[in-house]
C-alpha cells in the first residue's frame, strides 16, 4: 500500500474588507475616503507586500496600530515617513474605546493593480473586535 502524505498548514490568516470604505482626515480642511483591510498580526509573514517603513515582526502587533499604503502617506502626510504620527478617522471610537489614538506603525508599498488584495490601510483584527463590533453591538 501507498503511504500518501499531506501538507499540513503552519500558519494562517483572516483578512476581511466588508468595510469597503472609511472617511478619514488628518486636518479638518483634509479629507478622502479609503479602503481599509483589517488583517492578523501575521500578514506580513505570509503576504509579500513590501514594507517601506516598520518593522514586519510588530508593525501590527499592537491594537491601536495601523499601517498605511505609500500612497495614503503622501495623500495625508505629503511625505511617506510618517511612522509615529497620529490617524483620525471621521466618527472615530478607537481613542474613546482604547483610551489612545490609531498611531501609524508602517508604511507598505502600494498594492499591485493585479493583486486580488487592494487596501489603503490595515488594521488588526483585535482593532475591529474592540472598537468597531462593540460600537455596532451599542446600536442595538
Amino acid at each position: 500500500m501507498e503511504k500518501i502524505f499531506y501538507p499540513i498548514t503552519q500558519r494562517r490568516l483572516r483578512a476581511d474588507a466588508h468595510i469597503r470604505e472609511l472617511t478619514a482626515s488628518v486636518k479638518l480642511s483634509h479629507k478622502s475616503f479609503i479602503q481599509p483591510l483589517f488583517v492578523d498580526a501575521n500578514f506580513f509573514d505570509i503576504f509579500s507586500f513590501q514594507l517601506i517603513y516598520g518593522n514586519q515582526k510588530t508593525v501590527l502587533s499592537d491594537i491601536n496600530a495601523v499601517v498605511v499604503t505609500e500612497s495614503t502617506a503622501k495623500k495625508f502626510f505629503n511625505t511617506d515617513d510618517v511612522v509615529g504620527k497620529i490617524l483620525q478617522l471621521d466618527a472615530d471610537p478607537s481613542y474613546d474605546k482604547l483610551g489612545k489614538p490609531l498611531v501609524i506603525s508602517g508604511v507598505v508599498k502600494d498594492p499591485p493593480a493585479n493583486s486580488s488584495l487592494q487596501f489603503d490601510l490595515l488594521f488588526t483584527f483585535q482593532f475591529v473586535r474592540r472598537v468597531v463590533i462593540e460600537a455596532l453591538w451599542s446600536l442595538f
